[in-house]
C-alpha cells in the first residue's frame, strides 16, 4: 500500500491487486478486487504453482474516505502445491502487502495506530512540560475531545482489542458448572435449578452453554462421560480411518499408526498388497506422474483383490480423461466454483425463478 495520511481524501489499493469494480450503498464505499499474480509461491516451499483449487472472498476494513467508512472484497485464489516433498497441499495465495494471514484489517489501520501513538507520546511530552489544552491543540492540530481523551492516559491507547461483552448467565456458569461435574448432563434440568435461584432469563442461554460443554474435547460425543485410556485403547479404527491412513505418506504417520498398519499387513496378503498398490497410486496423483497410470493399472488388474481388479477396469472405461487429469496443469476447480453459485441464487428464490430472472440474478451476483 502506498505511503498516504490516514485520512487524505485520495485512496489507493495495493498495485497486485486488480479493482473490478466499486460500490457507494448505505454510506459505505465497497471495493472490489481481485489478485494479478499468475503463480504465486507456496507459503512452506516457496515454490510457484499454476494450479488452481478454487477461490474464496476476504473482507478487510480500511480507513475511512472523505469520513464514509470503505471495505475491501479481495478475491483470493487457493492453488495446489505439487512438489511432492511439500507437506501443504493446498495453499492461499498471500496478501502480504494489504493484509496478513487470517487479519480482518489492511495494514493501513496498523499505521494509523503507528500515528495515534505518536500523537499520544506528543500529547503527554507537552502536559509535562508544562503546556496547556490550548497550545497543545494549536501545536498539533489536534481537538480538545481528543486531548482530554489522551492526556489523562498512563499507558498508551489499546489497539485490536475487542472484550468480550459478559453474559447474563455469568452469576450462574459456576453452578451449572458444578453441577454438571456432577454427573447433571441435561440443559432443562439445569435451567429449572438455576431459575428456581432468581434466573429470569430464556432457556436458550442455558441450552448453548451445556452444548459447549459437550463439544469439549474431554468428553465423549455419545455418553458425555470422560473418556479413560481403556476406552481408546479399546476402540478398533473404522474404515475411513484405514483407508485415510492407507492413503497417506508413511512420513506423517504417527508411531501408533505406523504400527497398526504393519500389524494390518502383516496379517493378510492381499491387505499388504492393497495397502502397495494405494500407495503407489496416491504417489502418481500427487506427482502428476500420469506416465506411470499403465504400469499402475496392469498391476492393480493382476492382484487378488476383486475391488481393485473393479476399480482398474472403470478407469480404462475413460482411460484418456483419466491420463489427461494426471498430466495437465489445469482443472474444472473454477467451473465447480461456479456451478456451487448458480445452486445457491436458485435456492434463495426457493427454486422457482424461471431462466431469465435466474440468468439476471446470477449476473448480478
Amino acid at each position: 500500500m502506498p505511503d498516504t495520511a490516514p485520512y487524505d481524501a485520495n485512496f489507493t489499493v495495493p498495485e497486485r491487486l486488480h479493482v473490478d469494480r466499486l460500490s457507494f450503498t448505505g454510506g459505505l464505499v465497497t471495493i472490489y478486487a481481485s489478485t494479478t499474480d499468475p503463480a504465486p509461491e507456496c507459503p512452506l516451499c516457496q515454490q510457484p504453482s499454476r494450479r488452481i483449487h478454487g477461490c474464496y472472498t476476504r473482507t478487510l476494513a480500511d480507513l475511512p474516505w472523505c469520513g464514509t467508512p470503505v471495505r475491501l472484497r479481495v478475491r483470493v485464489r487457493k492453488f495446489f502445491c505439487d512438489v511432492p516433498s511439500c507437506e501443504r497441499r493446498i495453499f492461499a495465495e498471500r496478501l502480504e502487502d494489504v493484509a496478513r494471514a487470517y487479519a480482518r484489517q489492511q495494514q493501513t489501520r496498523r499505521r494509523h495506530y503507528e500515528l495515534v501513538l505518536e500523537r499520544w507520546r506528543e500529547i503527554r511530552r507537552l502536559q509535562q512540560a508544562g503546556a496547556d489544552v490550548t497550545d497543545i491543540a494549536r501545536k498539533l492540530g489536534t481537538s480538545r475531545p481528543t486531548l482530554y481523551r489522551y492526556k489523562d492516559l498512563a499507558e498508551p491507547p489499546e489497539f485490536g482489542q475487542h472484550r468480550r461483552k459478559g453474559s447474563v448467565l455469568d452469576p450462574w456458569v459456576p453452578y451449572i458448572l458444578r453441577r454438571w461435574e456432577e454427573g447433571c448432563r441435561n440443559g432443562h434440568t439445569l435451567f429449572r435449578e438455576i431459575r428456581e435461584q432468581g434466573y429470569p432469563y430464556s432457556e436458550s442461554n442455558v441450552a448453548r452453554l451445556v452444548a459447549e460443554l459437550r463439544r469439549s474435547d474431554e468428553l465423549t460425543p455419545d455418553r458425555g462421560r470422560r473418556r479413560s485410556a481403556s476406552d481408546t485403547a479399546a476402540r478398533a479404527p473404522g474404515t475411513r480411518h484405514v483407508v485415510s491412513l492407507f492413503l497417506r505418506q508413511p512420513g506423517n504417520l504417527t508411531e501408533d499408526q505406523a504400527a497398526y498398519l504393519d500389524r494390518l499387513r502383516a496379517s493378510d496378503e492381499a491387505v499388504g498388497a492393497a495397502y502397495e498398490l494405494s500407495q503407489r497410486f496416491a504417489a502418481m496423483i500427487g506427482e502428476l506422474g500420469g506416465e506411470r497410470l499403465e504400469e499402475c493399472l496392469a498391476q492393480t488388474e493382476s492382484c487378488d483383490v476383486p475391488a481393485l481388479r473393479h476399480f482398474a477396469a472403470r478407469l480404462k472405461t475413460d482411460l484418456a480423461a483419466v491420463r489427461a487429469g494426471l498430466v495437465e496443469s489445469w482443472n474444472n476447480g473454477p467451473v465447480e466454483g461456479f456451478i456451487n453459485k448458480l445452486k445457491l441464487v436458485k435456492r434463495e428464490g426457493y427454486s422457482r425463478a424461471n431462466i431469465d430472472l435466474l440468468k439476471a440474478r446470477l449476473m448480478a451476483a
